[in-house]
């Protein structure tokens, strides 16, 4: 997940991902309860998740093509930077889970949530870990490298249309596969996956227009089916795909939003160190954080709006809090080089 261009970050890809990693812990913070009780938290949660995570696909496309002519096997380099570490915290999670399932009061504070191995494992492989449900990012953008590595594989000519044509294959895919969780998330994402690329493509026009005319566009685009929806049924094939486009045109304004304001900020340094770490804290933040900080908290405290509101302030500052001390402790008993083997975790001083 890092950028780099001659030994040196790309700023406002940190920017935009310190952004993106503080929409992923907010849109985390709230419990399913607090959601359901109120109404003000419902709607921050769903615009937060229409584009939160296609944002860092995006970015992940952008990077991809940004480091496509180093010398490097893709393929190898996704297997150990993405599977092996999926591999790695699934089965730690599940250990950790086992464990604490062991002790009576934690076994009470999870509503005894402990569930078979074999299950477990055909779970996380579908995507759907039952412990740590957010894992399911790193699985599809190991997928997705693959997908885009055969692919060009097949296809060796560069060119907009190659990618174009990857983008409405992906979406006719996901309409297909819609309801089948991790089939469709792979093609989800990789919509957003290769309008980075485009977007790294054709960033010079971007820069120098500062994305004015695209956003533009998409308004207006947005708009207009919009109305066209609400002229359709909707209980037809094409009610749907125009519903999935909009969808997709809204997410791409707001992405495209993160980044204008990523490139207007230019330096920020608590955003570029968020950013810098922005997997280490994606990674560790569920389920011990947001997760299980949240469940404590709500045991302790009546649902209502204020306690609401003060749960997720706590479990917002603990999930940046408990996986940077956490590095930084590794860091200092000099384990950085094992973790970054082994969860591709990596330690990044304030200065650096």
């Amino acid at each position: 997940m890092n950028a780099v261009k001659s030994n040196q970050r790309i700023k406002w890809i940190d920017i935009a991902k310190g952004i993106g990693i503080i929409l992923v812990v907010l849109g985390h913070s709230p419990r399913d309860e607090m959601r359901v009780s109120f109404l003000s938290i419902e709607y921050m949660y769903q615009i937060i998740y229409t584009f939160h995570m296609g944002l860092f696909f995006f970015i992940s496309g952008y990077i991809y093509y940004n480091n496509k002519n180093k010398k490097n096997n893709e393929l190898i380099k996704a297997i150990k930077t993405l599977l092996v570490p999926w591999i790695a915290y699934t089965l730690i999670i599940y250990l950790l889970f086992y464990s604490a399932s062991l002790i009576p009061y934690f076994k009470n504070v999870l509503g005894n949530q402990r569930v078979p191995f074999y299950y477990y494992l055909f779970q996380s492989f579908s995507g759907n870990n039952p412990y740590s449900f957010h894992l399911w990012f790193i699985y599809v953008l190991f997928f997705i490298n693959v997908i885009i590595y055969f692919y060009n594989r097949i296809i060796k000519k560069e060119s907009f249309k190659k990618y174009y044509i990857l983008i409405v294959i992906s979406f006719t895919l996901y309409i297909i596969f819609k309801k089948i969780f991790l089939i469709s998330f792979i093609f989800r994402f990789l919509i957003f996956f290769n309008l980075g690329i485009l977007f790294k493509k054709n960033e010079k026009f971007t820069k120098k227009n500062n994305g004015v005319y695209i956003l533009l566009g998409s308004i207006l685009l947005s708009i207009f089916f919009i109305f066209l929806e609400k002229s359709i049924s909707n209980n037809t094939l094409i009610y749907s795909i125009i519903n999935n486009f909009r969808i997709y045109i809204i997410s791409y304004i707001l992405i495209l939003s993160i980044i204008n304001i990523s490139y207007t900020l230019n330096s920020n340094k608590m955003l570029e160190y968020l950013g810098k770490n922005s997997y280490n804290i994606y990674l560790l933040h569920q389920p011990f954080c947001c997760g299980f900080v949240g469940i404590l908290l709500l045991k302790f405290l009546s649902l209502n709006f204020m306690n609401s509101i003060i749960i997720m302030i706590i479990c917002f500052l603990i999930s940046f809090t408990l996986p940077l001390l956490f590095m930084y402790i590794v860091s200092k008993c000099k384990l950085s080089n094992l973790m970054n083997k082994i969860f591709n975790l990596k330690y990044f001083s304030y200065n650096k």
